[in-house]
Formats: structure tokens, sequence, C-alpha cells
């Protein structure tokens, strides 16, 4: 037929060895997940395992859904607190606060909008319970940290946000165990304050 294409025994072999090869070429699994997407559904949190078990590390980031372009890299944590990476946004989607880290420590950071990126707002140093005035009043052997960990409450309708800030301080056999909730105020652009400092009191329970 005029205008046909045809191809020798040779040149059939080797296209179809070229498309056999093709086929059996790796397709690279995507294992990331997004959670946290923020009101608006622009944003969400990125959480990539680098491997299977609990030891693993994970890369976390916040990520334009659309795209997947990373707009903050967040600190890497390991695959078994995955549970504890969490965004929580404010109603217009411009401002967030990210928790991650691991037991015993976990921390909260703070991020603003601007333009296409987030901008991390650093916050100051937070008070701790009272654990000190406490152990002056309970004699014994000093306290040694068990746990820290921050984390975001809400944000309030003034824009500012509360933080909720628990920690364990463990003697021999004794666990004391202490509350803080903290409001951290944004008076000016890319400043953070404490605004107000309420804390529980310290209980004791055998470990």
């Amino acid at each position: 037929m005029a205008g046909a294409m045809s191809f020798s025994g040779m040149q059939r072999t080797f296209l179809a060895s070229l498309l056999l090869g093709w086929l059996s070429i790796p397709v690279l699994a995507i294992n990331y997940t997004l959670e946290s997407p923020s009101p608006d559904g622009r944003f969400a949190l990125r959480l990539d395992p680098l491997g299977v078990d609990d030891s693993s590390e994970m890369e976390a980031a916040i990520v334009e859904r659309a795209t997947n372009v990373t707009l903050a890299k967040l600190p890497a944590t390991l695959l078994g607190n995955y549970s504890r990476c969490q965004l929580l946004w404010t109603a217009d989607s411009r401002r967030v606060a990210y928790t991650g880290g691991e037991k015993p420590v976990s921390r909260t950071q703070v991020f603003f909008r601007s333009g296409k990126s987030f901008k991390e707002i650093k916050l100051p140093t937070l008070p701790r319970p009272a654990f000190q005035s406490h152990h002056r009043k309970k004699s014994g052997p000093a306290l040694t940290l068990y746990s820290d960990i921050v984390t975001p409450v809400r944000w309030l309708k003034s824009g500012s946000l509360l933080l909720s800030r628990n920690m364990e301080m463990k003697q021999e056999s004794n666990m004391h165990e202490g509350k803080v909730m903290i409001t951290i105020a944004f008076p000016a652009h890319r400043r953070a304050v404490i605004r107000k400092v309420q804390r529980s009191e310290i209980t004791v329970d055998l470990y």
C-alpha cells in the first residue's frame, strides 16, 4: 500500500525489545502523605518516610497541594512519631503552627504566609511549670527531665496562639508532672511575645 511504513525483521525485533525494556523500568512509588490541609485547601503537611520501621527518618514540609512544591521545610523526625506531627491553621490560612519532634521533647514552630512561601516566626523562651518551688517544699533527690511536650491548642480570635506545655520530671520512683498554658501574641510583623501564663499545680505519682 502506498505510503505505508514497513519494518524489517531486525527493526521489528529492535522495537519490541525497546518496548519491553521501557515497560520493565521500575516506577518509584509515591510513599508520602499529605496531612492537615489548610482551610482554603491550598496547603498541607507533607510527611515523607525514608524507611518502613519506626526508627526510620521522616521528612516533613509545608507544601502547596496542587504542585507538591515545598514552601517551608520542617525538621525531620522519626516514622514512629507520625501521629505527633500536625499543622494548626488560622481560619484565613495565613498563619500556621506546626508541632513535631519526638518524645521526650516535642516543639512547636509558627509560620506566617508571605507571598508563596511561609516564614518562621521565632517564639520566645517558654515558661516552665513551677517544679523548683514545689521541689523546695518536698526535699529529696534532684529532679531529672523525663518529657517536655509543647503543642498548639488553638488560634484565638485576636490572632494570638494558645500553647500547652506539659512536662514530666522524674525523682527516683516518683514522677512530677506540670502543665503551663501560654498565650503568644504577634503585635508586630515577625515578632512574638508572651501575653498570658497559667500554671497548673504540680502532681506527683509513683513511676
